[in-house]
């Protein structure tokens, strides 16, 4: 069995970015019958974005 998952399924919302994205990065995609009970998976690597860093040195009084 062979099945295709959209990259765009894998977007979430960067709040640094303020814009919807997928991070680069390994990906494990599994099936099976629970959580606890994967019985396929297999890893895919996908180029993506990285996500920005907060800069927490300001201090607001």
């Amino acid at each position: 069995m062979q099945f295709s998952i959209p990259v765009e399924e894998l977007r979430f919302y960067d709040v640094i970015s303020q814009s919807l994205m997928v991070e680069e990065g390994c990906y494990i995609i599994g099936a099976g019958t629970s959580s606890a009970n994967i019985l396929i998976k297999t890893e895919i690597q996908i180029p993506g974005k990285k996500t920005g860093q907060r800069d927490f040195s300001s201090k607001d009084t």
